[in-house]
């Protein structure tokens, strides 16, 4: 059997751990074969969201008859709303095409789904301009762009959502009129701290900048007072932007290990150089360098399989957005 990434190593190695399902189900480094085993556990309405995982296996291992909402004659109870969110998660998942959905219209797409969804370009959307798009959902669409936007500047754009959308940048800001939500935008690759401190509306939200991938100690040193809130120095220390040089050079920082031990620049080779230093095992689950065999050489340590559960291991897709 061939194993295709690290969190499938570690669940097939130790499948009866306790894991966080609604966590692993989103991520995205789920795979079929993860699913096979324990597949009561699993949380349905991630799981078809779920990018690496085909609507193939889908219709495969459910019954997707079960989720069809003309079943439910009491359309106010916690199911019926329930198959809602399938259909609409459903129709997220890039697997499914607009092509595909014509194919099959005897499901009961979900055009908010369908509008999000990876899969739906602009082409598609501009090929099908009698089709029930939801504008709110394609503000978040990642292949919108600005010049999309302008040409259909008639369209009802959602400020929240546009604000969601990774493909943001000033430009968008200044020719865009609408409510923007600058604090989805603190965390955005597009805007450095600077940006944040002239174009940004006041006051600034300090937390939020910790998670700034522009982030640098300078820039930390000359605002060292600005971080008060208990959680600040976590987030700072496991900012990808700080070296583990950084750390060891500005020992006169206040820098939290629980961070520390979940920064990406933290490698294994680091670890046991250093494995005197006072490293936090359970946050070292969340290390996106966590490998198998490392587990295995340190089992007697307190890993946490619930954080194991949200390592998204160095990918950048993250499937439970919506």
């Amino acid at each position: 059997m061939k194993l295709n990434n690290e969190l499938e190593k570690i669940y097939l190695e130790y499948p009866n751990e306790i894991y966080n399902y609604n966590f692993l189900s989103c991520n995205p480094n789920l795979s079929e074969k993860m699913l096979d085993i324990n597949i009561k556990l699993w949380n349905i309405t991630n799981i078809i969201s779920n990018t690496n995982i085909s609507f193939q296996y889908i219709r495969q291992k459910y019954d997707i008859g079960m989720f069809l909402p003309d079943l439910f004659l009491n359309k106010d109870n916690n199911n019926f709303k329930f198959v809602l969110d399938f259909w609409e998660n459903l129709s997220s998942n890039p697997s499914i095409t607009l092509k595909y959905i014509i194919e099959n219209l005897e499901f009961p797409w979900d055009p908010k789904g369908i509008s999000i969804n990876p899969s739906t370009t602009l082409d598609v959307i501009e090929n099908n301009p009698n089709y029930p798009w939801d504008w709110n959902e394609i503000s978040s669409n990642i292949n919108v762009t600005l010049d999309f936007i302008i040409k259909n500047i008639d369209k009802p754009w959602n400020g929240l959502y546009l604000s969601d959308n990774k493909n943001v940048t000033m430009e968008w800001i200044n020719n865009i009129k609408c409510d923007w939500y600058f604090i989805k935008l603190y965390k955005n690759e597009n805007f450095t701290p600077e940006i944040i401190l002239q174009h940004f509306k006041k006051p600034i939200v300090w937390i939020e900048m910790t998670g700034n991938p522009h982030i640098t100690v300078d820039f930390i040193r000359k605002n060292i007072d600005k971080w008060n809130h208990k959680y600040d120095w976590y987030y700072l220390s496991g900012n990808k932007n700080i070296k583990f040089k950084d750390i060891i050079n500005n020992k006169d920082l206040p820098w939290n290990w629980k961070g520390i031990s979940e920064n990406q620049n933290v490698t294994l080779e680091i670890i046991e150089k250093n494995i005197n230093l006072p490293w936090n095992w359970k946050h070292l689950s969340s290390n996106p360098n966590l490998t198998l065999e490392f587990i295995k050489k340190y089992r007697n340590k307190h890993w946490c399989f619930v954080k194991i559960s949200n390592n998204h291991f160095h990918s950048k897709i993250y499937t439970c957005d919506r």
